[in-house]
């Protein structure tokens, strides 16, 4: 199966990171604070503010349980079925901090 070229950009806290079984990679929830399309993709994740998403990691030390991130994720499709994979992940700095 072949996903058309879609990217979501979140903003949202790290809830959880777990190592996949097998030892490579591993899953993170987020839980989203604000969630948009990637400019010029379709945004194929939907998370809508207030819900939570699960999505693979081949890099466990990207992201960190309780930390804010930005994060761009991809739906991605496979001869297994459809997964929402993280592609970048940028410290969200907290709001009093970026205040002058």
């Amino acid at each position: 199966m072949q996903v058309m070229p879609n990217k979501t950009v979140i903003e949202g806290r790290a809830q959880r990171v777990d190592p996949a079984p097998d030892g490579w990679g591993g899953t993170v929830e987020f839980a989203v604070e604000t969630s948009k399309p990637a400019d010029g993709y379709s945004d194929f994740v939907r998370a809508a503010a207030g819900s939570t998403v699960t999505m693979f990691t081949a890099d466990l030390g990207a992201v960190k349980p309780g930390q804010s991130y930005t994060v761009t994720a991809s739906v991605l499709g496979g001869p297994g079925g459809e997964r929402v994979v993280l592609q970048d992940a940028k410290v969200l700095q907290d709001v009093k901090a970026r205040r002058p």
